[in-house]
């Protein structure tokens, strides 16, 4: 999605992963003839907006009646599993005392908390038809506030050996040599099954293939070119019965010229002209060095017009890689270059537009125009920290924030969102497209993996696409 959505400016996404501001101590409470109130932790509540519970548990969440299960995002298919827990949540009275398994808790001045335990003594579990194989830990939370009242919740948690055996469906691979039309805007081709995203095919894309892998889903077998193959999902094509064998494009000439985008951002638009909308790819092979494929086309290129004028692109040049595979590759000034975008006109024609960058004035961010995507929203949540705040908020808040220090810098900010409002990762993709910023920063406040000690690993990461 990264490269589909952002190709055409700088991508950023910064992530936040918070923990408590307080360092475990191991320094255990002792409380003779303190009076205990045992509750069961099945009736602690998710948030802590009810002052009848002293202590609120947000995670791990509930699950089975008697144990509280390790996540399946940190168990991987033949690997050990997790042999920690981190908790987290909330009390009625932060100047109270906490414990875990006997180890006192600091608990920050809005009442969160964050604890994390290593699995202990375990007891071995026999295979069930319900959970599969695993390991017993017990996990004991003690609370006594300033009435010096304790409350005494204690936990099972069972950490799993594998994922869950549940039924699979009889898979297979059946050939099949067929062609596929993309009928979906948001398509992806994977670099495998199970793989990750390799390639964004533009609707009206077309597609040959050589059969199906039947499963949990349907994937079909797309040989490109070069050695290389993908896999793209049956709910994103159609299946074009009745095509005939079709040929490969030849590429005759290749049109280079100077533009601007509708802001007055300086562009070098290639246009490649095609009979049919052929796979292709954009990759960066180096700060000064772009490289533009395409699958199922041949070269009898005697014509290239450089966009002369240009800052950003010095030189365009083809090459014939294989029988069936085309490419062209556009020279930088890594200096002048900011990024990419391609799409097809009404013609099949296949245009390529590389951005200038915009020149920095004295005020650093003057005229800059920067996309702020604060992450999820509305009906999706995400994470939920240890006084029940949910990503969303938390996102929302420091995207307030950021706005303020980017207008004071000069920047123009687009933000995707000012709301709690639901809003899907397509429609976020089309807001950018759309208005074509110089950058784009999207917000997330992260949690860990089971087995990631948080007093340790926390602060703020920053992902990026390409490293210009």
């Amino acid at each position: 999605m990264r490269q589909q959505l952002f190709g055409l400016s700088i991508y950023i996404i910064v992530v936040v992963t918070l923990t408590s501001c307080a360092i475990q101590s191991t320094q255990p409470v002792v409380s003779p003839g303190i009076e205990r109130i045992a509750r069961t932790w099945d009736t602690l509540p998710a948030t802590a907006d009810s002052s009848e519970y002293p202590v609120t548990i947000v995670y791990p969440r509930k699950a089975l009646p008697d144990t509280i299960l390790a996540p399946g995002d940190s168990i991987l298919e033949g690997s050990l599993p997790p042999d920690s827990l981190f908790l987290f949540g909330s009390v009625a009275d932060p100047k109270g005392t906490l414990t875990v398994n006997g180890t006192l808790i600091p608990i920050h001045p809005d009442g969160g908390w964050l604890a994390w335990v290593a699995r202990g003594p375990i007891e071995t579990l026999a295979p069930s038809n319900k959970i599969g194989p695993g390991r017993l830990a017990t996990v004991t939370i003690a609370y006594q506030d300033r009435s010096n009242e304790q409350t005494l919740y204690t936990r099972n948690i069972l950490f799993l050996d594998k994922p869950d055996d549940a039924p699979r469906i009889e898979s297979g691979f059946f050939p099949d040599t067929t062609y596929l039309m993309v009928n979906v805007p948001n398509a992806k081709i994977r670099c495998g099954w199970p793989g990750t995203y390799d390639m964004f095919p533009p609707q009206g894309t077309l597609l040959r293939t050589v059969g199906q892998q039947v499963g949990d889903r349907t994937m079909w077998k797309v040989p490109l070119g070069n050695g290389v193959v993908g896999w793209i999902e049956d709910v994103h094509v159609e299946i074009l019965h009745d095509m005939f064998p079709v040929p490969m494009d030849v590429i005759h000439a290749v049109i280079g010229k100077v533009g601007e985008t509708k802001w007055g951002r300086p562009t070098s638009e290639i246009t490649i002209p095609l009979k049919i909308r052929r796979p292709f790819r954009v990759t960066q092979v180096a700060d000064d060095r772009l490289e533009l494929t395409i699958y199922g086309a041949m070269s009898w290129t005697d014509l290239i017009i450089q966009p002369y004028g240009s800052r950003a692109v010095d030189e365009l040049r083809w090459a014939q890689v294989d029988s069936t595979t085309w490419r062209l590759t556009a020279q930088l000034d890594p200096a002048w270059f900011l990024g990419w975008e391609t799409r097809f006109n009404e013609d099949h024609d296949l245009i390529w537009t590389i951005h200038e960058a915009p020149e920095i004035q004295r005020q650093p961010l003057k005229g800059i125009r920067v996309l702020l995507d604060p992450g999820h929203g509305g009906s999706e949540y995400s994470a939920i920290g240890p006084t029940g705040l949910p990503e969303k908020t938390a996102n929302l808040r420091l995207s307030e924030a950021v706005i303020r220090e980017l207008e004071e810098a000069g920047a123009l900010v687009i933000p995707t969102r000012t709301e709690d409002v639901t809003y899907g990762l397509y429609d976020r993709v089309q807001f950018a497209q759309a208005n074509k910023p110089d950058l784009c920063i999207s917000l997330h406040h992260n949690a860990l993996a089971q087995g990631v000690r948080p007093f340790d690993h926390h602060g703020v990461s920053v992902h990026y696409y390409n490293s210009h």
